[in-house]
């Protein structure tokens, strides 16, 4: 494996340990992968309760009651991962395995402190989470990085990442502003999707662009990182890329431009999913293995015929009464309601069970371009969503498929590859102003 594979690797495997054991002790191993080590740390207690009291009492800012409540009524346990400062930025640079000190700090503005904090099981949304981190980061002089881990009720333990951003105040000296909360929001610890692995990834100090080994610098790497506008650059210049690519070797029917054909495919696809991240489309339809064992061939045009066309047109086109297989009838040769290709799937029961839970959407996005009249009648054709067996040699039935396999089969693992989403769903920003103070105060001061 190259050494970006072995590094999304151990990101991947850490992240996965996090499904069980102490919080504090995995997010520790993940910064480790990452190259934030420090001993720097105090034994807080892992009550809410206890740990809010003795943060408070060293720190310049108290909580309402409300403030307070909220955050009893939804955390179960707290601990400190550790304090990170400059001076292990530069032991980082030097590979210095013993370090010069790990005292902690409560007062050193100039630093990062790590909380891990697991949540009573629920859905959280974004507001609350942000909420949450505003509100602990309130306690603290510097800024507070929180792991936060929960039990979601249909896919399991998620493990978010939340970040504020602070500056100093420009009247007050001894104040800090909170200002937007970045969420890297709810990684699937069991089956990590690739763009949180990659934004992890780019988080670790020797992929960081460091000017100079200051925490100044080292807190400006991290924005640029989580900056969301620059991942959307990111993801659509690589989409783009693949856009060309696909014009010269994706094979369309004749009836329609081939730019016109990759950018329908395009929309379509990525309305997929976007539908699949909030749980309305099966994930393992996006997943190679799974897909595998599901097609009697993986390779071709098979995933393009068998699972998205299928997809677009007789599931997300077609209310879930009227779903079934075409009976290869005259009758039913063009109706574009029907499931095709069976003889590509393998396993027919579960492929139908994965397409039930599709939902039906009500609009002119999937429905098939093909003319009913036949060919010889005048009809067109732009989908070739069609009933002669691919098996069995189909006649002049082109398809995308061979350049979606030759890309990354199945297809969209390319849009995955390049995949750091807009912000809606693998980064999301909060933001508002806050004073926070950084003279004094502290966990431990």
């Amino acid at each position: 494996m190259g050494a970006d594979t072995d590094h999304r690797e151990a990101v991947r495997r850490a992240v996965t340990d996090c499904a069980e054991g102490a919080l504090h002790e995995r997010a520790e191993a993940l910064l480790a992968v990452l190259g934030y080590r420090s001993e720097r740390r105090i034994d807080v207690e892992t009550v809410p309760a206890d740990f809010l009291d003795v943060a408070e009492a060293d720190s310049d800012h108290f909580l309402t009651d409300k403030q307070r409540d909220r955050i009893l009524q939804t955390w179960e346990h707290v601990a400190m991962v550790h304090q990170f400062t400059e001076d292990e930025l530069e032991e980082f640079a030097q590979k210095d395995l013993f370090g010069a000190s790990a005292a902690w700090h409560p007062s050193r503005a100039e630093s990062f402190v790590f909380l891990a904090v697991d949540l009573r099981s629920a859905d959280y949304t974004r507001a609350s989470l942000a909420t949450m981190t505003r509100t602990i980061n309130r306690l603290f002089p510097m800024p507070v990085i929180v792991f936060y881990r929960h039990e979601r009720p249909e896919s399991g333990v998620a493990l978010t990442l939340a970040v504020v951003h602070r500056r100093p105040h420009k009247r007050h000296p001894g104040r800090d502003v909170l200002e937007k909360i970045t969420l890297i929001k709810d990684v699937r610890v069991a089956q990590p999707h690739r763009a949180h692995l990659d934004i992890l990834g780019e988080l670790a100090l020797t992929r960081l662009d460091l000017d100079r080994l200051s925490f100044d610098d080292l807190h400006v790497a991290w924005e640029r990182v989580l900056d969301t506008e620059e991942l959307n650059r990111s993801f659509y210049a690589s989409l783009f890329k693949w856009y060309q690519r696909a014009i010269k070797e994706a094979t369309f029917p004749a009836a329609a431009p081939v730019e016109h054909q990759v950018l329908r495919l395009i929309t379509r696809v990525l309305f997929v999913w976007f539908v699949k991240e909030k749980r309305l489309v099966a994930e393992d339809w996006f997943r190679r293995s799974a897909v595998a064992d599901l097609l009697c061939d993986f390779g071709g045009s098979d995933y393009y015929r068998a699972v998205l066309q299928n997809l677009f047109f007789a599931a997300l086109n077609t209310p879930l009464d009227q779903r079934g297989f075409s009976t290869q009838r005259r009758t039913t040769h063009r109706v574009f309601s029907r499931y095709r290709y069976r003889s590509l799937i393998q396993d027919v029961g579960r492929f139908r069970q994965m397409m039930a839970r599709t939902p039906f959407v009500n609009g002119g996005l999937f429905d098939c371009l093909d003319d009913e009249e036949s060919r010889g009648a005048g009809g067109e054709r732009y989908d070739m969503f069609s009933d002669p067996d691919p098996a069995g040699g189909a006649r002049g039935c082109p398809s995308p498929g061979g350049c979606l396999a030759r890309a990354r089969r199945p297809g969209p693992a390319v849009l995955r590859r390049s995949w750091p989403l807009p912000a809606p769903e693998s980064l999301q920003v909060h933001g508002r102003g806050e004073h926070a103070g950084r003279n004094g105060g502290g966990v431990g001061s």
